[in-house]
Formats: structure tokens, C-alpha cells, sequence
């Protein structure tokens, strides 16, 4: 997959990509280690509140952060925009995500809260085609799901990378105008 005149290998790549887009906007990007320890590019502040805005309730067990790989933020408010997963199980990594926009969207607070999943295809892992229909599968419960490869000989369409960085300027755009 090409973006501006260069080739995208590998998650990594893409997310160095998305966080230069994101941030043309007024987005910011942090990943798992970077919201759970203290990071000297970010105040305390910054990082309470994007992690606050994001935690799910679950009662008498406390609240707790999904097993996520991005999280997208506005910078002046620090309300989460989206979450994004990745994983190289395909399986797990889409059911996760799917868990998760099911708990995002059972609170009014969380609701907004964008969530898509990332599919690397390493090891030929989007050449099978029953892996390819349980990501159709779970693709209607979540905000997106996207490969790093393109993606026209696929039975079931799955979006490349450059459609989720489509998305996510729309997802920003409509976020700075909602009243929460």
C-alpha cells in the first residue's frame, strides 16, 4: 500500500502516518505504553483525562482500559475520538474490538467513541477465506475495519489503510462539533 510516494510495510509505518495526519487536525495519538506509564511528552493532565475518557465501568470490579493498540484524542479537550486494535489473531483481535464498541456504545458518555480494528495480513493470514468471513462478520458491529494491504481481490471488502485515514478526518471533524 502507497501513501505519498512511499510504501507501507508493516503497523508501525502506518501509525508514524496517522499520527502526522491526526495531528493536521488537532488529534493526537497515543499507544497502550504511552498512556499506562507516565510519559515526559505528555503531562499528567493530558494523560488522566485521555485515560478517564476512555475507561469502561464494570462495577464492583473498577474500571478498566481495553487491550488497544491507538487511541486517537482531540488536543484541547482531550475527549477520545477512536480506538483503534490491532492483532495477529484475527479471530481474537476482532472479537475484542467488537466487545469493546459494545461496551463503548452502552454509555451515553463513551457512545461517540469510534472503534475499528486493523488487520496486518501478515504470514498470507488474509488468504483464508473463513478468517475473511469472520471479520465480515464482526465488520457491521464495528466503526471500521481496515488491512494494510489494498485489498480488490478479497471476497468480502475490507478497507485499506488510506480509507482509514479518510475516516479519521471526518471522525475528528464531526468530534470539534459535538456538544457533549
Amino acid at each position: 500500500m502507497s501513501k505519498n510516494n512511499f510504501v507501507i510495510e508493516n503497523l508501525d509505518a502506518f501509525y508514524c502516518i496517522l499520527k502526522q495526519e491526526v495531528e493536521k487536525f488537532g488529534a493526537r495519538i497515543l499507544d497502550a505504553e504511552e498512556i499506562r506509564k507516565e510519559n515526559e511528552n505528555f503531562s499528567e493532565i493530558e494523560l488522566d483525562s485521555v485515560k478517564r475518557n476512555f475507561l469502561v465501568d464494570f462495577g464492583e470490579s473498577g474500571f478498566q482500559l481495553p487491550d488497544f493498540d491507538r487511541v486517537i484524542y482531540d488536543a484541547k479537550n482531550y475527549e477520545v475520538i477512536a480506538v483503534i486494535f490491532s492483532s495477529e489473531n484475527l479471530a481474537w483481535g476482532i472479537a475484542e474490538s467488537a466487545y469493546w464498541k459494545m461496551k463503548y456504545d452502552a454509555v451515553r458518555l463513551t457512545k461517540h467513541i469510534k472503534v475499528c480494528f486493523v488487520a496486518s495480513g501478515k504470514d498470507n493470514t488474509l488468504d483464508d477465506e473463513d478468517k475473511l468471513t469472520a471479520i465480515w462478520k464482526f465488520k457491521r458491529e464495528l466503526d471500521g475495519c481496515y488491512t494494510l494491504h489494498e485489498n480488490s481481490e478479497y471476497k468480502f471488502e475490507i478497507s485499506s489503510l488510506n480509507v482509514l485515514l479518510d475516516h479519521m478526518k471526518i471522525w475528528i471533524k464531526n468530534n470539534s462539533k459535538v456538544k457533549r
